[in-house]
């Protein structure tokens, strides 16, 4: 620890392991997540249908906001899914706040089974 040269390169190392490690992460795309999605209309049961019919399970909750009566949809899905949903979400309303993340654990209700190639 008396070398500075050891310290730079232990630390260098370190920082290549966390990035190589999330990249690699984020590619294998292994585990569940929640996703929560106000729409930018109060109640839209339009887009919990479309949802719906896309295959994701999707919970309706309705809430106060700071301007008013939110209606917050969430789903529970596989992380190789999330692409098409928020593709999805982009097209139909860009505007909505979406957060996302990860379930640890989840047990009962509804999630579409991911089709293997």
């Amino acid at each position: 620890m008396d070398n500075w040269v050891n310290i730079l390169a232990y630390s260098l190392g370190f920082a290549v392991g966390n990035v190589m490690g999330s990249i690699i992460e984020s590619k294998m795309a292994i585990g569940t997540i929640t996703v929560r999605i106000v729409p930018k209309k109060t109640c839209d049961e339009e887009l919990a249908e479309k949802l719906r019919g896309m295959g994701f399970g999707v919970t309706m909750i309705e809430g106060i906001g700071k301007n008013g009566p939110v209606c917050m949809l969430d789903t529970t899905l596989h992380r190789k899914e999330l692409h098409v949903l928020m593709d999805y979400i982009k097209k139909t309303d860009a505007e909505a706040f979406v957060t996302v993340s990860d379930a640890r654990e989840t047990r009962g209700g509804y999630m579409r089974s991911v089709k293997r190639k």
